[in-house]
């Protein structure tokens, strides 16, 4: 009877088991910017706020703090969503995985791997604590993300345009 009942339970088991289907597409990406993109510009203005309509206004304080415009030789780093990013990897899975460039001109991950998900024009990211929220759109074969400022990030804005890249 015992062997019976095994045998029964272990058919039942074996014929609930499918083959593992690829996981659903997610409504909270954008295909469109899914894949690698290199930083070709970035800057960062600290003590603004965005308006309603996109522009910026002041909070106090206003300055320039770093701007990176593709010179040769200089490393660009935009540091939307982690530190000394030159590379983004825009994931279906709902991850950025943050690459730098290394001195051979190659790619090394940072090891940061940002959750984001998308709602209309806007990239949301999370970190630990707080959740930010980066303005985004398609230029021609460029990708622009603000990063809109608020109190959690001292009223800083960064601006930086991607251009698509291999990895």
């Amino acid at each position: 009877m015992k062997r019976a009942f095994c045998l029964t339970a272990l058919i039942a088991l074996l014929a609930g088991c499918k083959p593992d289907e690829p996981p659903a597409p997610s409504d909270t990406i954008d295909p469109a910017i899914v894949g690698a993109w290199q930083v070709a510009h970035s800057r960062t203005i600290t003590g603004v706020r965005m308006l309603p309509d996109g522009n910026l206004e002041p909070t106090d304080n206003v300055h320039d703090t770093l701007t990176f415009d593709g010179t040769p030789g200089t490393v660009i780093a935009s540091y939307l969503f982690g530190t000394q990013e030159n590379v983004i990897d825009l994931r279906s899975d709902n991850r950025i995985k943050v690459y730098r460039i290394n001195s051979r001109g190659g790619v090394t991950i940072t090891g940061e791997q940002v959750p984001y998900e998308v709602r209309n024009d806007t990239l949301y990211t999370q970190t630990s604590t707080l959740r930010h929220a980066h303005r985004y759109r398609l230029q021609g074969d460029s990708l622009v993300i603000e990063r809109i400022p608020d109190g959690n990030t001292g009223w800083t804005y960064i601006c930086s345009k991607y251009f698509r890249r291999k990895l």
